[in-house]
């Protein structure tokens, strides 16, 4: 596991909002909701992100690729599936 320094933390976060901002500018339907696999939510499909067959909350988008960047899980699945 390694510790990720601030920058590194902010350019996640940056690349997560941009995937979000990506959707929303492409005129996508923000009625249609999709249930988070990590924590439950029900979120707009265009406030998520799909990870193969997983759709994650824009927060849990962001908390997977910190995770991954952090080498505390291996793959998506790990992540969705594991507390």
């Amino acid at each position: 596991m390694r510790k990720l320094s601030q920058d590194e933390r902010m350019a996640i976060y940056r690349r997560v909002r941009k995937l979000a901002q990506k959707e929303t500018g492409k005129g996508a339907d923000d009625s249609k909701m999709v249930l988070c696999h990590n924590c439950g939510r029900r979120v707009p499909w265009v406030r998520s992100v799909v990870y193969t067959r997983y759709h994650l909350c824009n927060d849990c988008a962001l908390s997977f690729e910190i995770a991954a960047a952090e080498e505390r899980v291996r793959d998506i699945e790990e992540f969705v599936l594991t507390d």
